[in-house]
């Protein structure tokens, strides 16, 4: 449904379609021209190796940069487009079974579309259909310090009660994950503010999630990068570009995937709603 208008199949089709090929259009360009970038700049590399120290012993790239650029971006394009298809799947799927919901089931919000949020809620709360639904955070694509955080997590929550849809719901969930610098400077952590309201009551309660440790060298290449043509917009954006992982769950990566972002807010969202409850 969209402003009041209830979707045909044809028109829900051509509404997906569409989205995914602007969608995949605008994501994709930075993605390959970082590919393309990273191409160059291994063959200047490997210029400056011969020059100075001799051939390498690794075989040196081939190929013209034009050309990889342009399969670069052909293959980025139908990456995106597959992901965002199958996340407009997923939201439509969320969205008729959260209208269907049986009257038992509580129907939760999300301030956010996020996967990873939306899936912590439900592993959190049996017997509950959740839907995601953004909702701006106010605050810097990547929040420093506890108090950005939580501001974040509280605008969100603020602008999701102010959403129609929260007139049908039992509970709203809000989450904001920031980075978190040590007194000493060398240490850095990441966690997540957690927003849990009970939407008839008005009660709320907030938590956090456990925080996973950035290493240094990582922020300080952020920082260092954020005037910069390809600056990351996040810690994680820049983690993941680095070591081919999720920019929304580095903290799977930074734990040898021992500690998915998923778990660790399914279990943050959990402490929130007995906090509530109490």
């Amino acid at each position: 449904m969209i402003l009041g208008h209830t979707l045909t199949a044809s028109e829900e089709a051509a509404l997906k379609k569409g989205k995914a090929q602007a969608y995949a259009t605008s994501l994709s360009d930075q993605i390959a021209t970082n590919r393309a970038t990273r191409f160059a700049q291994s063959q200047q590399d490997e210029a400056k190796h011969k020059y100075y120290l001799g051939p390498s012993p690794i075989p040196p790239p081939t190929g013209d940069v034009n050309k990889e650029m342009k399969k670069a971006m052909t293959q980025a394009r139908k990456e995106k487009q597959t992901e965002y298809q199958v996340a407009l799947d997923e939201q439509v799927k969320a969205l008729r079974e959260y209208r269907s919901a049986p009257d038992s089931f509580l129907k939760i919000l999300v301030a956010s579309e996020s996967p990873h949020k939306t899936r912590a809620v439900k592993g959190a709360v049996s017997n509950a259909n959740v839907l995601g639904i953004p909702a701006p955070s106010g605050v810097s694509s990547q929040p420093l310090g506890f108090a950005e955080t939580l501001s974040g997590a509280k605008n969100r929550m603020s602008a999701l009660i102010s959403a129609p849809a929260s007139g049908q719901a039992d509970y709203a969930v809000a989450i904001e994950n920031g980075l978190i610098p040590g007194d000493d400077g060398e240490t850095f952590i990441d966690l997540a503010a957690i927003v849990v309201r009970n939407l008839r009551k008005g009660k709320e309660s907030v938590s956090t999630s456990a925080g996973v440790q950035i290493p240094k060298n990582y922020v300080e290449q952020w920082r260092q990068g954020l005037d910069s043509r390809n600056a990351c917009s996040s810690v994680g954006e820049l983690i993941a570009r680095e070591n081919a992982c999720d920019a929304a769950d580095p903290h799977s990566f930074l734990t040898s995937k021992k500690h998915q972002r998923e778990q660790l807010l399914t279990t943050a969202v959990q402490v929130a709603m007995a906090t509530l409850d109490n």
